[in-house]
């Protein structure tokens, strides 16, 4: 049976790790969200092509928009996000 891995950030901050990092992991998509506003997590995209690799980190993601391309409110006032555009800026290559 293998060992789940646990990745905890304390009350100070630091970020606790119980487990070894397996070759594969699953990781849901509300702790991805979550921690990727904090820095704990970074996922950059790799678009490989005839001169090499270019890399671009992801940033965010972009608003719903409406028909006039203004942005889109949840019942909350809050914007809502677009979870099928992915905001990123380029970081080689």
């Amino acid at each position: 049976m293998t060992k789940a891995l646990m990745i905890r950030r304390t009350r100070d901050g630091n970020v606790r790790v119980r487990g070894d990092f397996p070759d594969e992991q699953t990781f849901p998509f509300s702790w991805l969200q979550r921690e990727l506003g904090t820095g704990m997590v970074e996922i950059t995209v790799t678009v490989n092509h005839e001169d090499g690799p270019t890399v671009y980190a992801f940033e965010g993601f972009e608003p719903h928009v409406d028909g006039d391309g203004r942005p889109v409110k949840d019942k909350n006032g809050d914007v809502k996000l677009n979870f099928t555009a992915w905001k990123c800026k380029k970081v080689e290559g």
